[in-house]
């Protein structure tokens, strides 16, 4: 299984875009480079209802174990705290995690 968390990024009114994306690029960075995070990518969502010019941070870790030491390491870093804490100025955030499901576990 993987699990997969979802951050949705929207940026408030009169945010500039290139410093929105600058400040998600050192956050990506800091994730990239974190225990338990296999894969870290940015995107962003061109169309999407609501979520329309919204920017994704996707993390996935092989098993909630994996995941567990990433939480543990990010939510132990004084720099990812002041990241976070400086992104609140730039937009809104939205967090999601997903676990995959293995098929063939499924009753047939």
């Amino acid at each position: 299984m993987t699990i997969i968390s979802t951050v949705v990024v929207t940026g408030n009114v009169g945010v500039d875009p290139k410093e929105l994306l600058g400040h998600l690029a050192k956050g990506l960075a800091k994730l990239q480079t974190t225990e338990g995070v296999q894969k870290a990518t940015l995107s962003s969502i061109a169309i999407g209802g609501a979520a329309t010019n919204s920017m994704v941070f996707i993390a996935e870790g092989e098993d909630w174990e994996a995941f567990g030491k990433a939480q543990a390491a990010i939510n132990s870093d004084p720099e990812w705290i002041q990241l976070l804490l400086d992104a609140g100025q730039f937009g809104t955030w939205q967090t999601f995690v997903a676990q995959t499901i293995d098929f063939d576990l499924l009753p047939g």
